[in-house]
């Protein structure tokens, strides 16, 4: 399962509700970057995902920032983020590029990503 923004969001969820370490998942800027009680709240699901998350964001991105500390008390999550350069902040996703579409592919087909 992939989603983008609050369907990143949504994805996180489905981590949480599936309950499978072996599912993958991509996460495409979906995090928030505020970490404060009404976030928090709202987030009590990430601590419970599972599976093999990777979170990708444009490091221009005014939106959205690492999903890290969203995922670092996650038992049964194998977790890989990558901060790309993409210049367009959370426009990256609005349209298909090699930057993320590549690494999205190689994740879903189970091969390593750098």
């Amino acid at each position: 399962m992939t989603g983008m923004s609050k369907g990143g969001v949504i994805t996180v969820l489905t981590t949480a509700a599936i309950a499978d370490p072996n599912v993958r998942f991509v996460v495409l800027a979906g995090c928030p970057p505020v970490w404060d009680n009404g976030i928090r709240a709202g987030f009590q699901a990430f601590g419970r995902a599972q599976g093999r998350v990777l979170s990708m964001y444009d490091r221009y991105d005014s939106v959205v920032s690492s999903c890290s500390l969203y995922f670092q008390n996650s038992p049964g999550l194998t977790f890989k983020e990558m901060i790309l350069d993409g210049n367009r902040g959370h426009a990256l996703f609005y349209a298909p590029d090699r930057l993320w579409v590549d690494p999205v592919v190689a994740w879903a087909l189970g091969r390593e990503i750098d």
